[in-house]
């Protein structure tokens, strides 16, 4: 999650929190507009689309799944990168009361 919706998306977190999924906050770029799902060491999905239900009925969207494991590496690169400079979403809630 990209640090500019924390507060608008803090019924997400407390969502994710309660299921007990490890949420991450990317501390560093203002927007990270990146909509990629990585399946594996093969396989990653991106592209324009939102899962939104505008995005399915009403927009004109992209979907490119790749299949490539030299590509999918260089996303799962990025992906860790990412998750170094990031930090739980707990420890955002725990300041900003979350859902509270």
């Amino acid at each position: 999650m990209q640090n500019t919706y924390r507060g608008s998306d803090a019924y997400v977190i407390q969502a994710l929190k309660s299921h007990k999924i490890r949420f991450l906050i990317d501390a560093k770029p203002a927007i990270a507009h990146n909509k990629v799902i990585i399946v594996d060491d093969n396989m990653v999905i991106t592209g324009s689309f939102n899962f939104t239900y505008s995005a399915q009925k009403r927009n004109a969207e992209n979907v490119l799944i790749i299949k490539d494991k030299k590509l999918a590496g260089l996303y799962i690169k990025n992906y860790n990168k990412r998750q170094g400079v990031s930090y739980l979403a707990e420890n955002y809630c725990r300041y900003h009361h979350c859902g509270k």
